[in-house]
């Protein structure tokens, strides 16, 4: 929420006039701070509350079992009015500072904070009996929620509150004495017994300990029926169910009584010693499971392992894959192993196993042995694989291989390509000089495959590179990025030719450098783009060879084009001019043309462009009647854009329109002042504005866009 910045601007202002002791101003600021948060709703505390500063609620039965109303309050509530408190005290204007620590109390009843500012306020106005039952039941109410919420309270402020009690209280005692002594109070005096005073400290602290501890528990878990108890149990994740089974042995009992509870287990930096208590804790699992249903099975929906250690990865990946697989069927597989080698790994994989046979995604990590195809190894035994990603993070060939038992086989048993629907190879293009499985993409058919991406690798040089293609005939997605020898016209080339896909939606190719120029070929009807591209949604080729020329000629194919988004970033061939592209200025790319050739345009991202300046802009003005569907528009990275040239673009846009573009990105575009900004918004000609002027760490456009799936 934007208030929430304004708040904590205001908060850290105000401490810092706090400290240089102008209590006025600090005064001022936490004043306005506290009315700007008793204007938030219920709805907006309450989404605070979880999902920004995630507080652990306590339990409505904890406040009625100490006679406190629960009140729901920004979380910064009592924080502000606690800096409030101090600048009157410090003014010395206690009795405003008492009220702010009252309300305090009220609000957060288990804060010890709260009773340490209201007791040091009441001591200073000299009132120790009321400081003392302040500290007393701070403490009282506070160690009750520890014992039986799991509260977990700060030592050091438990600790110094009880020595204020302490010390309230002799002070207390010694004013009481004083008086006494004083004649100002003539009673008799009356001989008090060490022993029977102690006798009735101890029976009054009991007295008062009564009331919160001696109250009846309930352990739902006993006496629920177990099947109710299980549907609770499987709304928790499996590693908070872990935790409650060190409650007690009964909680132990009943939740290993259904082995099913433990479905997901994601281990991020896991090490050795605790693969080994994991592989125990299945082993036991599963002898349960045996007793119960007969089998000695265990179902996982997601198991990922990713080791902390270099040194102890090949150990936990052999006990995961040679002797935790006998008894785990498992949909979702994660493997993050980067140092560990794809002939390892091979050696390692069970074959035919039903473990692999029940993996539906897989996702690994490793590095590739590039002498043979031991990925195709690895493959052989997951013969239904639905998501494939495999993330080659190096590259190692060994000096001398003559030892090495030949393992690298053909594709002639790779039945996974049958039933594969997305597939995704990503090489670090530094490390990894090679392309892994094209010799299986070149000689087996996808009969299934939807998403395929390939990023880092090194292609051939020839012009038949991408021949591969035609096995993938029921792609929706294809992504290609940051591959060495991998070029635009190549591409083209192929889909010229050949009719491949009916169906593909969204198209990325991006290159990482810049190659000949492609201008495409003149339209002949022949060609085989608008049968490859008819159902083309989405068109990235952000640092691409294309040409203003050939992006033309590639319109004009389409009668009907459904493109939504397209992305020509960073592409140093394409210039936007009145005049229409010719051999003579195959750079030229006309506005008009381009808008009107795309009618359901309704994201444009023009980052990083060169030749994008206002005149571009001023273009793109005089045809804003053509972009009716327009939502997103990106032309972040363009310095020589100014706020004046965008103003008059939005302008006009909102007057055919008559409505608001919902996203503006103007990243790093210097020359757009935020004076601009701010009238574009409060004119509504846009809704949001992304405009940040100076990063530590750009965005690197044409990079790896995909992560590890892990």
């Amino acid at each position: 929420m934007p208030d929430e910045e304004i708040l904590n601007k205001a908060i850290e202002l105000g401490t810092t006039y706090f400290k240089s002791e102008d209590y006025r101003k600090a005064r001022s600021l936490f004043e306005k701070a506290l009315k700007l948060v008793d204007s938030y709703s219920k709805d907006e505390i309450k989404k605070l509350r979880g999902e920004i500063y995630h507080v652990d609620e306590l339990p409505d039965e904890l406040y009625k079992r100490v006679k406190c109303e629960r009140i729901i309050t920004h979380p910064k509530h009592v924080k502000i009015l606690d800096n409030l408190s101090a600048c009157w005290e410090k003014q010395n204007i206690l009795d405003n500072a008492l009220k702010l620590s009252h309300k305090m109390v009220k609000l957060e009843p288990f804060n010890i904070k709260t009773y340490i500012r209201k007791g040091r306020i009441l001591m200073k106005l000299t009132k120790y009996r009321d400081a003392y039952h302040n500290f007393k039941e701070g403490l009282t109410r506070i160690q009750y929620a520890s014992q039986k919420y799991e509260l977990i309270p700060s030592r050091k402020l438990m600790k110094y509150c009880e020595q204020q009690k302490n010390i309230v209280r002799d002070m207390f005692l010694n004013k009481s004495k004083s008086l006494d002594l004083a004649g100002t109070n003539e009673k008799k005096r009356k001989l008090i017994d060490p022993i029977l005073e102690q006798v009735q400290l101890k029976k009054q602290k009991e007295s008062d300990a009564e009331e919160y501890f001696n109250i009846k528990e309930i352990d739902f878990i006993e006496k629920l029926p177990i099947e109710l108890t299980l549907k609770i149990l499987r709304k928790i994740r499996p590693r908070q169910l872990a935790e409650l089974m060190l409650v007690c042995r009964k909680w132990r009992e009943v939740i290993l009584q259904a082995p099913a509870l433990f479905d997901e287990f994601l281990f991020q930096n896991i090490t050795l010693r605790q693969m080994i208590k994991f592989n125990a804790f299945i082993m036991k699992l599963s002898k349960i499971n045996f007793y119960i249903s007969g089998s000695n099975i265990l179902h996982f929906k997601t198991l990922k392992i990713s080791p902390k250690s270099p040194s102890e990865e090949f150990k936990i990946t052999k006990i995961l894959l040679e002797s935790s697989s006998e008894i785990i069927r498992c949909n979702r597989l994660i493997m993050a192993i980067p140092n560990t080698t794809t002939s390892h790994i091979a050696k390692m994989i069970p074959k035919s196993n039903e473990f692999t046979k029940s993996i539906r995604e897989l996702s690994l990590m490793c590095t590739l042995r590039a002498d043979k195809n031991y990925e195709l190894d690895i493959l052989e035994s997951f013969e239904y694989l639905t998501r494939l990603e495999i993330m080659f993070h190096n590259s190692l060939v060994p000096l001398s291989s003559s030892n090495e038992e030949v393992t690298g086989v053909g594709t002639q048993n790779a039945h996974w390509t049958r039933t594969l629907k997305y597939f995704s190879v990503i090489c670090d293009t530094r490390k990894v000089p090679t392309f892994p499985f094209k010799n299986i993409l070149q000689n087996k058919n996808f009969p299934s495959l939807k998403k395929l991406c390939i990023s880092g690798v090194t292609m051939s040089l020839q012009a038949d590179q991408f021949d591969w293609l035609t096995n993938t005939p029921a792609l929706n997605e294809l992504w290609l990025e940051n591959n060495n020898n991998a070029k635009l016209s190549h591409f083209f080339s192929t889909i010229r030719d050949i009719h491949i896909w009916d169906d593909l939606k969204r198209l990325t190719f991006r290159e990482n450098r810049n190659y000949d120029k492609v201008s495409l070929e003149a339209n002949n009807r022949s060609y085989c783009y608008l049968s490859n591209l008819r159902s083309l949604e989405t068109l990235d080729l952000m640092g691409g060879s294309i040409t203003g020329l050939g992006l033309t000629r590639l319109f004009s194919y389409f009668m009907d084009c459904k493109i939504t988004k397209l992305n020509l970033g960073d592409c140093m061939n394409i210039q936007f001019t009145l005049l229409p592209p010719s051999h003579a200025m195959e750079t030229a790319l006309q506005p008009s043309f381009l808008l009107s050739s795309l009618p359901n345009l309704n994201n444009l991202q023009l980052p990083k462009m060169a030749t994008l300046d206002d005149d571009a802009i001023t273009l793109f003005s005089k045809f804003a009647h053509l972009m009716s569907s327009m939502d997103i528009l990106d032309i972040s990275f363009n310095p020589s854009v100014t706020g004046v040239s965008v103003y008059s673009f939005l302008k006009n846009l909102n007057t055919y329109r008559e409505k608001a573009l919902g996203l503006l990105n103007i990243d790093n575009c210097n020359n757009i002042s935020h004076i601009t900004v701010g009238t574009i918004l409060a004119q509504g000609f846009v809704n949001k504005v992304s405009c940040v002027y100076e990063r530590e760490h750009w965005h690197n456009f044409g990079s790896n866009s995909f992560r590890y799936m892990g």
